[in-house]
């Protein structure tokens, strides 16, 4: 299939290779196309710089740590020494290099690529760029980088993931599932739901996407996802699987938020708020699509919970073939429709039918430098960040895959194949040694041996089954355009009989001679190299004529194959030009025919474009009435809308009315609960005090009493006692201790003082005292802020007046 590309290869002694890194070292690197990535990769180690080798994450702190332990060295004197000398110190036992490459993996073309790979077993063409990329991302440096890099496609657009056949490129063929067959179309009901699937994608998702990039053009980005594509996809019915058309856009979607991060990361300084403002309205839009696609796909395509994975998937052999051997290896297949549940046992499974070889013994795939058995699940080994995935097994294959005709242009001295031996062979031939030049013993006109693909004869397309062709394998889903063979000078046109007899005639005489004179020409004597006889092994020689003997065989059956081929041509040819003849006549009459219908048909033609006329101008009318009743409807939706509002705010601050309410209503019984507590426990006191001031009345009276007595009578020489004091001071101690309880009660919990009016209060009824209360903006008790006009403590303050009077009373009575 990629002939054309690996002669076009093979041209080159060395191609360019340029190599990226996320620390922006970048350089480019001569490479030959048998060169294996694994040797690449030290030239890498080499190039990279010292920066970059020294980016391996916490290991390399423990693998300094390691080697200076090991050696005679300390650690001041190691770090003191330079990167480079650091790096050169380290690199000696080869475990750094072990530990970088462990970090580090190189992606191509969009995937990771095996050590086991060649350069032209990739398809690699000169210019195309590889990255050196973190395994695991730690920053938003490594992810802005690697959504850059795999944009970057490789320049051979028609190589996927090698130079052997591909089968199911572009979509992908299905992926055989032991417990369900997703979008396999297996049976009539799979075709069905998937058909159902893609109707629904089409009627119902795609047209809610256009409401949401149709939005409010001053709230949209400048730049939207573009679905056209895809929209008119689905309508021409392009699509097979729904998994196809589903994958397509979230490839759409991922290219959309890569631009993105591309555009927020890499503006000017100038240009960072309005790049601010542009890459917020794509977050939106991003966002908005795939909460859409999300729910689509769950409550659509997704089956018992398995989500399906949107990323492309390869399976075949390694990529070590050369250019003289890619053409045995086994084919690649692109596999579509991977779930959360698919496993290595299922891709190894795909693989075998999908290529015709249930008996093939592949019993794990490679991912990425490891072997995984068949339970493990996809999901959990493949790199997260990358979209295309290639799983890939061992296969032993010849070392030299080319053909007889590609053999004697290497040994007639072709310049497009001289020098281009295998690395290996078969025979034990020193690498060193050259290829002898052969003398021929009878030298004459060199005539050059018939080849199948250079000398054969163009054919008009209804004798082609006549010959047997070179065909190749073919794309599974999409095959590329055939190879253009080397036209010969026997080219048959449209001719008669004599014309064909005489190019026939020249043919015979001249393969005759290029028959036998091919033969004679590869009769070696190897008596007369230019070496000697020395220079050629025995071998070698045997081998040689064995070939002369073959290529004269083979010329022989091809120019007797011809040249039936030619008689039943000049067979055809007479039955051709018959046939040709009478289709002439028979056009004549249908252009008669078609003339005679036309004019007949000219006037009915004419009656039905006045009707269509008329019926354009009826449509333009109800058009224009449809479209004033379309501003009429959307004047309504607007009011209606704006009243919507209006009643939306409305309820809102009812809400808040009734939530106030509740608020005061709980505030109010809160407080009536402590008017209740205050008012029984000044009333007791109030009954107290009552009591003892009947008793100091009774007490006062018996005194005026006994002092009107006293008066009265006369007074006996005795000593004067005096009266007890027993009942004015308990009444003293109680008015003390009331006045205590009040002062407790009203001291403020900033200054400690006993607050006097005015008295302020939080909404949780705690006092201040109003020297604080300017000081603070929060209760010191429940932490509760201050809001609106100071709240004034109307019990307290009641408290406070109290105090006054009972401290007034207690003085006059202490006195």
């Amino acid at each position: 299939m990629f002939k054309a590309i690996v002669n076009e290869l093979e041209k080159c002694e060395t191609i360019e290779m340029r190599v990226r890194s996320i620390e922006g070292n970048d350089f480019t690197l001569q490479v030959k196309l048998e060169e294996k990535i694994v040797n690449i990769k030290q030239e890498i180690w080499t190039n990279i710089g010292a920066k970059t080798q020294m980016n391996i994450g916490d290991e390399i702190l423990d693998f300094m740590t390691e080697y200076v332990q090991n050696t005679e060295l300390s650690y001041n004197a190691f770090c003191a020494l330079s990167e480079e000398e650091q790096i050169k110190m380290l690199a000696k036992s080869g475990k750094f290099y072990q530990l970088f490459w462990n970090h580090y993996m190189l992606v191509f073309d969009g995937h990771i690529i095996e050590d086991e790979a060649t350069v032209v077993g990739l398809g690699f063409n000169s210019g195309d760029e590889i990255s050196i990329f973190p395994r695991q991302i730690v920053g938003k440096k490594e992810n802005l980088f690697l959504q850059l890099f795999l944009g970057i496609r490789r320049k051979t657009h028609d190589v996927k993931v090698g130079v052997n056949i591909l089968h199911g490129s572009p979509f992908g063929l299905p992926l055989i599932s032991r417990d369900r067959s997703f979008h396999s179309h297996s049976n009539a009901a799979d075709a069905e739901q998937c058909e159902y699937e893609l109707r629904l994608l089409e009627t119902i998702l795609m047209p809610t996407f256009d409401k949401i990039i149709d939005g409010d053009k001053i709230e949209l980005p400048e730049h939207l996802p573009n679905f056209g594509k895809i929209k008119s996809l689905l309508q021409l019915k392009f699509y097979e699987h729904s998994a196809d058309a589903l994958k397509d856009l979230h490839d759409l979607i991922h290219a959309y938020n890569v631009g993105l991060n591309v555009l927020l990361n890499l503006c000017s300084p100038q240009e960072i708020e309005e790049t601010k403002i542009e890459a917020e309205r794509r977050e939106n839009i991003y966002y908005s699509v795939m909460e859409l696609l999300t729910k689509f796909e769950t409550s659509i395509t997704n089956v018992d919970g398995t989500l399906a994975l949107f990323f492309s998937v390869y399976v075949g052999p390694s990529r070590s073939f050369n250019q003289y051997n890619y053409s045995l290896a086994l084919p690649s297949v692109m596999l579509s429709g991977s779930n959360t549940e698919t496993t290595v046992g299922d891709l190894i499974e795909s693989y075998k039918k999908h290529i015709g070889k249930p008996d093939l013994e592949v019993t794990q795939l490679i991912y990425d430098g490891t072997i995984y058995l068949p339970y493990v699940v996809v999901k959990n080994i493949v790199h997260k960040k990358l979209q295309k995935h290639f799983f890939y097994f061992h296969h032993e294959i010849p070392e030299d895959g080319r053909d007889i005709d590609e053999l004697l242009n290497f040994i007639d001295g072709d310049d497009s194949t001289s020098g281009l031996l295998p690395s290996t062979s078969t025979t034990s031939v020193p690498s060193s040694a050259t290829t002898p030049k052969i003398k021929k013993k009878r030298k004459k006109n060199k005539v050059p041996v018939i080849k199948t693909r250079s000398d054969s004869i163009d054919v008009p397309e209804e004798a082609s089954t006549l010959f047997p062709q070179n065909s190749e394998e073919v794309d599974g889903a999409r095959s590329l355009p055939a190879e253009p063979e080397p036209t010969s000078n026997f080219k048959l046109e449209k001719s008669n009989t004599d014309q064909m007899n005489k190019i026939w005639n020249e043919y015979s005489n001249s393969a005759e001679k290029m028959i036998f004179e091919g033969s004679r020409e590869y009769d070696f004597d190897i008596t007369e190299e230019e070496g000697g006889p020395r220079d050629m092994t025995l071998e070698k020689a045997g081998y040689l004529d064995k070939l002369t003997s073959i290529i004269a065989a083979k010329a022989q059956a091809e120019w007797e194959n011809k040249k039936l081929g030619f008689e039943k041509l000049q067979k055809e040819n007479d039955c051709i030009d018959g046939e040709i003849k009478d289709k002439e006549k028979e056009l004549d009459n249908h252009k008669v025919k078609v003339e005679e219908m036309i004019d007949n048909r000219a006037k009915e033609m004419a009656k039905f474009i006045g009707l269509i006329s008329q019926a354009e101008d009826e449509k333009e009318e109800y058009s224009k009435q449809v479209g004033k009743l379309d501003m009429e409807i959307a004047d309504l939706r607007k009011k209606i809308s704006a009243i919507k509002e209006q009643q939306k705010d409305l309820n809102t601050k009812c809400q808040q009315c009734d939530e106030q309410v509740d608020k005061m209503e709980k505030k109010r019984k809160k407080l009536e609960k402590y008017m209740e507590s205050e008012m029984t426990k000044v009333k007791g006191e109030g009954e107290v005090i009552k009591d003892d001031i009947e008793k100091l009345k009774d007490k006062l009276t018996e005194n005026i009493k006994a002092t009107e007595d006293l008066a009265n009578s006369e007074i006996p020489k005795t000593e004067v006692v005096s009266p007890p004091k027993e009942n004015t001071s308990r009444l003293l101690d109680f008015m003390a201790t009331s006045i205590k309880e009040k002062e407790n009660d009203l001291e403020c919990p900033v200054c400690f003082e006993t607050a006097d009016v005015p008295i302020f209060m939080c909404s949780e009824m705690h006092l201040i005292c109003s020297s604080c209360k300017p000081k603070i903006k929060e209760c010191p008790e429940c932490r509760v802020p201050y809001t609106g006009a100071p709240k004034r403590h109307r019990y307290a303050e009641k408290t406070a007046e109290e105090l006054k009077k009972l401290r007034k009373e207690y003085e006059t009575m202490n006195n």
